[in-house]
C-alpha cells in the first residue's frame, strides 16, 4: 500500500513539473512575441525565430534559474500575474491551449524548417488528449 502511494505521488510530482515546464515553454513564447494574435509576425520576431538560443537576459544556468528569469521578465510586462502555486493543473493546460491558438503560421514555418524545440509538433487537440489522460493519474 506504501510502495503505490509513493508510486502516485511520484508520477504527480512529474506531472507537476511537466505542467511547470509547460507554463515556461508558455511564457517564453509570450515573452518573445511568438504568442501575440498580431495579423503577421514583426521584424523582430521573424529575427528572434531565426535565433534558437535566447538572449542572455532570457537564460539561466539550471530550469529553476531560468523559470526566475522569465517570471521576473513577465512580471514587468503583464499587470495580471498569479504565482505557480495558484494555477491549477487545468488552469495552466487551459492556457496552454488558448496561446497555442495564437502562434504565428510565420514563426512556425521556421522552426519547422529547421527542426527548432519551438516547433508544435502536436494540434491542440492532441495535446488536450493527452492532457485529460495525466488527468486522471
Amino acid at each position: 500500500r506504501q510502495h503505490r502511494l509513493l508510486g502516485r505521488r511520484r508520477r504527480r510530482r512529474q506531472r507537476i513539473q511537466a505542467m511547470r515546464t509547460l507554463v515556461v515553454s508558455a511564457v517564453t513564447a509570450l515573452l518573445l512575441g511568438e504568442a501575440g494574435a498580431s495579423a503577421s509576425a514583426s521584424v523582430n520576431d521573424m529575427r528572434r525565430a531565426k535565433t534558437k538560443k535566447p538572449r542572455a537576459a532570457y537564460k539561466g544556468d539550471d530550469q529553476t534559474t531560468m523559470s526566475n528569469v522569465l517570471n521576473q521578465h513577465l512580471k514587468r510586462s503583464e499587470k495580471s500575474t498569479l504565482p505557480c502555486e495558484q494555477w491549477s493543473t487545468v488552469d495552466l493546460q487551459e492556457f496552454m491551449a488558448a496561446i497555442a491558438e495564437h502562434r504565428e503560421d510565420e514563426l512556425q514555418q521556421i522552426y519547422h524548417s529547421v527542426e527548432d524545440r519551438r516547433d508544435l509538433k502536436h494540434t491542440v487537440e492532441d495535446h488536450k488528449s493527452h492532457w485529460a489522460k495525466l488527468n486522471h493519474i
